[in-house]
Order: C-alpha cells, then sequence, then structure tokens
C-alpha cells in the first residue's frame, strides 16, 4: 500500500526511515567528534602561518554549520514521517516526488518551491556581498 501524500510504499518509508536514522547517527557522532578536536594554535608562527590556520578555522566552523544544518532537516524529516506528513512539500503542500527524495530523503520542498525559493534567495542576496552576473 502506497501513501497518497508521498507515493512511497511501507517498504520504502521503513527503509528511508533506516537510512535517515543512520545518518543523523553519524552526523551527531562527526560533528561531536569535530567538537572534542584539537585546539588550532593561533597565536606563534609567520603571517602565512596565520593566515592558513584561519582559513582552516573557518573552513571547519562552515563544515560544521554544514552539518548542523542537515541535523536539523535529518530530524526534520524523521519527525514529518512520524506526523504523517513525509514526503509533503513545506510550501505548495503537493507530494515531493519518489524519485526526489530517494535522491534527497530530506528534502523539504518539490522541486518547483525550491527554485522558487532560491531565486528569491538570490534576489535578496544582491544587495549583499554576493554579486549574479546577467
Amino acid at each position: 500500500m502506497s501513501s497518497k501524500k508521498t507515493g512511497l510504499n511501507k517498504t520504502q518509508l521503513r527503509r528511508m526511515r533506516g537510512d535517515l536514522l543512520e545518518r543523523q547517527h553519524w552526523l551527531l557522532n562527526e560533528s561531536r567528534g569535530k567538537m572534542d578536536g584539537p585546539e588550532v594554535d593561533d597565536t606563534h608562527g609567520d603571517e602565512a602561518d596565520l593566515a592558513n590556520s584561519a582559513l582552516h578555522t573557518e573552513l571547519a566552523i562552515d563544515a560544521r554549520a554544514r552539518e548542523s544544518r542537515e541535523i536539523q532537516l535529518v530530524t526534520g524529516a524523521l519527525q514529518k514521517m512520524d506526523r504523517g506528513t513525509y514526503g509533503q512539500c513545506s510550501e505548495c503542500r503537493d507530494p515531493i516526488p519518489v524519485a526526489r527524495l530517494k535522491a534527497l530523503p530530506f528534502a523539504e520542498y518539490c522541486i518547483d518551491c525550491q527554485e522558487e525559493l532560491e531565486r528569491e534567495g538570490a534576489f535578496a542576496q544582491q544587495g549583499d556581498e554576493i554579486r549574479f552576473l546577467d
């Protein structure tokens, strides 16, 4: 029997839940490991060493932010499964295609709404540091 909201059958939903739980577990362990990682000593060295250290720190912060966001998305997808709304676009409430959910199990939006949100975001950022070419 397949869900009218997603087109996923119970076996597919069970498999996706398992995949999401596995991903959540991995992400949580990964982020804990990075939090316990060694401190970087940026008080010694020449300018190149300090610049390299600053870049390394910035990249690590960006990676943690991405992992944190993915943890939120995975947790949200699991909560939607519990509520019976998994696979439903958060914007238009239409079903998210099964192929999209298989590729991105924590997708919040259907492709059309995702593209629209990205366009709106691109326009909102034009006044900031990000510039888009015509």
